[in-house]
């Protein structure tokens, strides 16, 4: 059967897929995962593009597209979780919620009450285990001091 995504995106055998794209696939995607998806009964093909072994690289998300930005602008609430936009392989992106992890130039993201912390340059899982809300504060107040001693250690060798 074939389905098309109606919002944000969705990896499955290897392949990404946004908005728009088809999906062809023995599962009832519909069933599965109610309302992000629509049967297409017309004649049309697999639109999902190859990503890299994601097992291999499990702390790197695959690119974004060159115009994923603006899709992400318009695309609709989901019903279920709130913007699709915000969401990732970590949760949901709460990186407002942490001022300083903006002067950080990090992301927060929470998937069920449990933060992880990611490093906006090279995708890279900044805390060794996963941390609780009263945590993350805690453990972005340890970086910024760290990010300072960098800071003080390059102003030396000047």
């Amino acid at each position: 059967m074939k389905y098309r995504l109606k919002g944000g995106s969705h990896v499955q055998n290897n392949k990404i897929y946004h908005k728009g794209d088809i999906i062809d696939t023995s599962m009832d995607l519909c069933e599965m995962f109610r309302g992000k998806f629509e049967k297409v009964y017309e004649e049309v093909t697999d639109t999902g593009v190859e990503i890299p072994n994601l097992r291999a690289r499990p702390n790197i998300s695959p690119p974004p597209l060159a115009d994923e930005g603006k899709e992400a602008a318009t695309s609709e609430p989901s019903s279920d979780t709130g913007d699709v936009s915000d969401e990732s392989q970590y949760g949901k992106d709460v990186t407002k919620d942490f001022p300083v992890a903006e002067e950080l130039d990090v992301q927060v993201f929470e998937k069920s009450k449990w933060y992880t912390v990611i490093d906006t340059d090279d995708n890279k899982v900044l805390n060794e285990k996963k941390l609780r809300k009263k945590e993350v504060k805690t453990f972005l107040d340890e970086l910024s001091e760290d990010d300072a001693e960098d800071d003080d250690d390059l102003d030396d060798e000047d």
